[in-house]
């Protein structure tokens, strides 16, 4: 291409201006959109590092208050990872405390703050313990067993996580589905939240939000829109053909995918690793559905945009296996090595660009 002198001439002051003006201040927009980054392949089954013990007494005996000390002495070891914060109290005369302990990785400085990945985790929404200690037992070895496997490392250091230990301590404390006050705090969001009778397990309570506990959660959702995802981790009991141990209440497609896949992957790795596991290739430890109950946790994570919105649930039990018992040592330690998985497999999908 050939110039003319009137043209370079031209060019010539732009650049002298540029030049003189010193450093140029670019738009957000001129930079790209900000994104999460993993510094570690997490595309990796997760192997349990370490075989859980049997704790059935521990557990089945547990109140609010032991678990909140677990969560104490987490944090006490590692003072700037974990920072607890009182959210506030439940609806009984008790008050009991409702926590929130945040596992906050400190990253290298930098002049803005930038995107990580992030999930809300809460438990203990009804007295469901096998779910309440996998979700601690899930925390504790990211912060402790790190260093021996790369997959709990890539969580210590590049996911925030927010959790909510007990949801309904009250609930927890008495062996409660509903609060003090009757209401099912999984059908108290205003999410697909449905008028019911006042007595029945599922009873969602005068109107979305009349419960503390409700109210603090969406608190928690509306104060961290980056989310990547909200997971209420439950326990149930048995299932109809009395084999399930994994499922997975989804809200979106998401999630729904996702556990379809993440029990493909765990049935195959049990079944080389545990006799008591069906070996047909057509039979599954595990099942998902596309419908997250009206007025759940899963509903309102949904309604408000967060891609990752389910109920996460293993059983107390380990049905397959004739000689366990609830929360015994396979049971505890299946249930962590699912969510650990799960954890993996979410952020994989969620941090693409």
């Amino acid at each position: 291409m050939v110039y003319s002198k009137r043209k370079l001439f031209s060019l010539s002051i732009i650049l002298v201006l540029i030049l003189s003006s010193g450093p140029v201040a670019l738009a957000a927009t001129d930079v790209g959109e900000d994104f999460c980054v993993i510094d570690i392949p997490i595309n990796k089954v997760f192997n349990t590092n370490v075989k859980l013990p049997d704790l059935s007494n521990t557990i089945r005996d547990s109140s609010s208050d032991d678990i909140y000390a677990l969560y104490d002495e987490l944090m006490a070891q590692h003072p700037t990872y974990i920072t607890k914060t009182l959210l506030g109290t439940e609806s009984s005369p008790d008050a009991l405390p409702i926590y929130k302990y945040e596992f906050k990785p400190i990253r290298p400085s930098t002049s803005i703050e930038t995107k990580q990945a992030k999930y809300l985790i809460a438990s203990g929404t009804h007295p469901e313990k096998m779910g309440v200690w996998a979700l601690y037992k899930t925390m504790e070895n990211i912060c402790n067993n790190w260093r021996e496997d790369e997959l709990l490392e890539a969580l210590r250091f590049n996911v925030c996580f927010i959790i909510i230990p007990v949801v309904s301590p009250w609930s927890y404390d008495y062996n409660s589905r509903t609060n003090y006050n009757g209401v099912d705090i999984a059908r108290n969001f205003s999410a697909g939240w449905k008028e019911s009778k006042f007595g029945s397990n599922t009873y969602g309570g005068p109107s979305p939000f009349s419960e503390n506990e409700a109210k603090l959660v969406y608190q928690m959702m509306l104060e961290n829109p980056d989310l990547l995802g909200v997971i209420d981790f439950h326990n149930f009991f048995g299932s109809k053909d009395n084999y399930i141990f994994l499922w997975g209440v989804c809200a979106n497609q998401y999630t729904r995918n996702i556990c379809m896949s993440l029990i493909q992957r765990m049935d195959r790795k049990w079944k080389r690793e545990y006799p008591f596991i069906n070996q047909d290739m057509d039979c599954f430890i595990g099942n998902t559905e596309g419908i997250a109950s009206g007025g759940s946790m899963a509903a309102q994570a949904h309604e408000m945009g967060f891609k990752g919105a389910l109920t996460f649930e293993v059983c107390e039990r380990v049905s397959a296996d004739k000689s366990g018992s609830k929360h015994d040592s396979n049971a505890l330690t299946m249930a962590y090595e699912a969510f650990i998985n799960f954890l993996l497999m979410l952020t994989i999908e969620f941090t693409k660009n």
